[in-house]
């Protein structure tokens, strides 16, 4: 099998805070990049039905080194009330047969490298937000 373009979506979740203040979240922390409030879909009765939906911001695209291999991101993140911050990064892939793309992948989330990349974004976005963070955790 042969996969022309694939993206492996990789995802982190942050516990730093008790709690986020979704609305204080200010436009003018993500220059220009507007956060926006995320409906929610149920999937059925047995899923966690969120009171208030998550606050959503695209990061935008990102050069990050993983593994000695250059790799471009698009990097967003999540905020949510009770005080989790969800960082995902979404890296495209082209023309490789499955089992490339299987080992890429792998290699790719197996190493220090990507979590010490969504480490540095989560200190810098935490720093950005300080002010809607209750009782912040440091990470």
């Amino acid at each position: 099998m042969f996969i022309d373009t694939a993206d492996i979506v990789f995802l982190r979740l942050y516990d730093v805070a008790d709690e986020i203040r979704l609305e204080r979240l200010s436009s003018n922390l993500f220059a220009g990049r507007l956060p926006f409030r995320q409906g929610l879909v149920r999937v059925d009765n047995q899923s966690i039905d969120l009171v208030r939906p998550p606050a959503a911001v695209e990061l935008g695209p990102q050069s990050w080194v993983v593994g000695g291999d250059h790799l471009d991101v698009s990097l967003s993140a999540r905020f949510f009330d009770f005080g989790v911050i969800s960082l995902g990064a979404t890296a495209t892939l082209h023309n490789l047969n499955l089992e490339q793309f299987a080992d890429r992948a792998i290699q790719l989330g197996m190493g220090p490298d990507l979590d010490r990349l969504f480490e540095k974004e989560l200190r810098t976005l935490m720093d950005s937000v300080a002010e809607t963070l209750v009782d912040r955790r440091d990470t």
